[in-house]
């Protein structure tokens, strides 16, 4: 029996804890929208949403999930937001979302696990990615290599240290970066170099003591900056200025 008719199911707080036991997801093969968030799921399986090919908002958040098999999203090539926040992920393993690369995918939100490693291949459409509150130490090196058309980049509450030159040097679609209460000390100067269409940036309760003249230069379209709770002792316009 497949309920083929079924759009949308919701089944948040249901005390879930193994979805090939406890929810035969074959049996709803025409869904969009599944929401099984604050249950107590431990692990995502290759397989749990193999028939469900039409999926494309997916909440895995506030669970215990702290294993994605490898290909466990291979067949979600539909999927437009994907969470997986409030969880026990220490690693997101390239593997995962399969060959497919989640293509359509625009909105992916893994906050408050424990993230030390981000080594996802993301492709496509992703206009949103947020990685608040978790451990990564540095800007992971798939996101400034695959996400040039990322409108929204949220790393608030994670442990980076360093900005360097390359790590956003291929977002030039990027509006909106957000960097608050890391342990940031050092942006090197070329930063933000081809950042043109950021209009918000927010660098607030860091360990920022000095900024080199110019860094801000290339921020043609900033409205918003904030630069609050750092060690900063003087602020003047040379941050928006060229080099001499």
């Amino acid at each position: 029996y497949k309920a083929t008719h079924l759009s949308e199911l919701i089944l948040s707080n249901t005390y879930l804890k193994n979805l090939e036991n406890q929810l035969n997801l074959s049996h709803f093969s025409w869904l969009e929208f599944l929401d099984v968030s604050c249950n107590e799921i431990i692990a995502i399986k290759f397989g749990n949403f193999i028939e469900n090919i039409f999926l494309m908002y997916l909440n895995l958040s506030y669970n215990r999930i702290s294993f994605i098999e490898k290909n466990s999203f291979e067949y979600q090539t539909n999927i437009i937001q994907l969470d997986l926040s409030f969880n026990i992920l220490y690693e997101i393993d390239h593997h995962i979302f399969g060959k497919n690369l989640l293509y359509n995918l625009i909105d992916l939100r893994i906050i408050s696990n424990f993230l030390i490693n981000f080594k996802a291949r993301l492709k496509g459409q992703m206009r949103a990615l947020i990685l608040d509150n978790n451990s990564l130490e540095q800007i992971p090196t798939e996101i400034y290599n695959n996400l040039n058309q990322v409108s929204r980049l949220s790393l608030n509450d994670n442990k980076i240290k360093s900005i360097y030159n390359n790590n956003f040097y291929l977002l030039n679609s990027i509006l909106v970066l957000q960097l608050d209460n890391n342990i940031i000390s050092n942006i090197e100067p070329f930063s933000f170099i081809n950042l043109i269409a950021l209009y918000h940036l927010s660098l607030k309760n860091n360990k920022l003591s000095y900024l080199d003249k110019g860094i801000f230069k290339s921020l043609v379209k900033l409205q918003y900056l904030d630069l609050s709770f750092n060690n900063l002792q003087y602020i003047n316009y040379e941050l928006f200025q060229e080099t001499t």
